[in-house]
């Protein structure tokens, strides 16, 4: 569902990058944020009703679960398990060098929203 729209938003960010477009590359960026989240939201209402479950109380569960760090952290650990086992994505990179790239996207992104 979100891989098609990445896909086309991957393009217009290329070409808004190459275009030098600040404006339109990080209004691409919201757009891609908000597909996501759009397919996240999808796909928890769908496994709710597939498991007929209110999704009130699947929200309010999820709310428990949050404000325990404990709990948190284990559900945290297993969507990252998750996720890694579907993507099929091998990390080569090491600890340090993931939280390096880490820290450089989120300055960037963080200087992009400044200026806007």
């Amino acid at each position: 569902m979100f891989e098609k729209k990445r896909a086309e938003l991957n393009e217009r960010k290329l070409e808004a990058f190459t275009n030098k477009d600040q404006p339109a590359y990080v209004k691409i960026f919201r757009e891609g944020q908000q597909a996501f989240n759009g397919s996240i939201q999808h796909i928890t209402k769908k496994a709710c009703e597939w498991i007929e479950l209110d999704l009130q109380n699947y929200s309010l569960t999820v709310k428990g679960f949050m404000e325990d760090k404990e709990k948190r952290g284990q559900v945290q650990k297993k969507d990252a398990e998750v996720r890694m086992a579907l993507e099929e994505k091998k990390v080569e990179e090491t600890e340090a060098e993931i939280i390096k790239a880490s820290k450089f996207k989120f300055k960037r992104d963080m200087e992009m929203y400044r200026k806007l």
